[in-house]
């Protein structure tokens, strides 16, 4: 089985190719990709993934036996569907792929699910257009180059 990461970069749109994958959900199914995101929540990707606690899900000595759990789950879903390429997507991937023991963390969890080759997708911005969308989100915030 094949894995798609759709790795979402800063001001690029992530979470309307999000709702477009979501909405079209059945329709990838139908065409040997299951959206994975539909049926489990970013966090609990990100702890399938890498046994991290960033949010405070849960206390530190659930923490393993649940990572197992949501794996085990992550993989049912997996042998139900029986897809030959799942596809998830996340804005906290980025952040989390800080190392080379993060992305051996990764690789780990897909294989155990019976992911044999990842695929990457991420969406680089042209930097002018990343410029505008920030400066103008500050200033929604109310931030100004005024005293």
């Amino acid at each position: 089985m094949n894995c798609w990461l759709h790795i979402g970069g800063i001001q690029t749109n992530s979470s309307l190719v999000r709702d477009f994958l979501s909405l079209n959900s059945l329709n990838l199914l139908c065409n040997d990709f299951l959206y994975i995101n539909n049926y489990f929540s970013t966090e609990e990707i990100l702890l399938a993934a890498y046994g991290k606690n960033d949010r405070n899900i849960l206390a530190n000595y659930e923490l393993k036996s649940s990572q197992s759990t949501l794996i085990l789950k992550i993989k049912k879903f997996t042998e139900i569907f029986s897809p030959k390429n799942i596809l998830v997507s996340s804005d906290f991937l980025l952040s989390h792929l800080e190392s080379e023991s993060d992305l051996l963390s990764l690789k780990s969890m897909l294989s155990t699910i019976g992911v044999n080759d990842i695929k990457i997708i991420f969406y680089i911005r042209n930097q002018i257009g990343l410029l505008i969308s920030l400066s103008t989100y500050l200033l929604q915030l109310g931030y100004s180059n005024s005293k």
